[in-house]
């Protein structure tokens, strides 16, 4: 098998040692080479003693692409025999394969080669070309344009949002609420008791208001206190002992008054 020429960060992928070459379905050079890299999809041209002299270099970001997948598929020549063709900016190229390379193997591969009809072994091994060259364009892709890292998380800051402010509620009692779908029975319960605490609060300040008033009536109601004063008899002017505003009779001179 003669050497390729690759470039220095070039990798094979996928070779065949034995194709035919129909460049632009122009006609075939039966002796020839296909080699699948990470960079390109390279054409080994034969010579008469089998070497390779010349090399055919076709980049895989000269594949046509569409929706993201390459088109490359299994189509036919003008004779009607299967090809894999290749389909790039400048045109479509197209291979001739013949039976996959196999490097070593045991028996069950090797019965399982000979009970596989030619038709078949051409069918597959364009199939896994497909695949391959599909692989190898995604991957070639992906490394020209990477997706940028996110990034790190040190440099992510996230400020605490503000806690609302929440009226007020009543706490309500475990066991209050059915169930988790009782959120509406829940929320009733809360308006309930602030309903019932203001009730109360407007039943105790009637009860209070009521008790002060009837406080201050009795209050009124009350007789004025006494007082006791001295004074003199306005008939014989004899002393008089009692309390402001009452009626008295002078036991000396029996004079009928009021002490003021």
């Amino acid at each position: 098998m003669g050497q390729l020429e690759l470039m220095p960060r070039e990798v094979i992928l996928r070779r065949d040692s034995s194709i035919s070459y129909d460049p632009r379905g122009k006609g075939c050079s039966p002796n020839a080479e296909l080699c699948l890299t990470n960079e390109a999809l390279l054409v080994g041209i034969k010579g008469m003693f089998g070497g390779i002299k010349k090399t055919l270099r076709f980049p895989l970001s000269g594949i046509v692409v569409d929706n993201g997948v390459p088109r490359v598929c299994e189509g036919r020549s003008r004779d009607g025999s299967r090809q894999l063709h290749v389909f790039f900016s400048h045109g479509v190229e197209s291979f001739a394969l013949g039976e996959a390379d196999v490097e070593g193997g045991d028996l069950k591969s090797a019965l399982k080669s000979v009970l596989t009809s030619q038709s078949e072994k051409e069918q597959q091994n364009i199939a896994q070309w497909c695949q391959a060259i599909t692989m190898a364009v995604r991957g070639a892709r992906s490394a020209v344009c990477p997706v940028a890292p996110p990034p790190p998380v040190a440099s992510m800051r996230v400020e605490p949002a503000a806690s609302p402010i929440r009226p007020a509620v009543a706490p309500v009692a475990k066991g209050d609420c059915c169930d988790e779908e009782g959120g509406s029975e829940t929320l009733a319960y809360q308006v309930g008791s602030l309903i019932a605490t203001a009730s109360k609060g407007i039943v105790g300040a009637a009860a209070f208001a009521s008790e002060r008033a009837a406080s201050a009536a009795s209050e009124r109601s009350k007789p004025a206190e006494h007082v006791n004063v001295t004074d003199r008899c306005i008939g014989c002017g004899a002393p008089l002992a009692g309390f402001k505003g009452q009626r008295i009779v002078c036991r000396y001179c029996d004079t009928d008054q009021t002490i003021d």
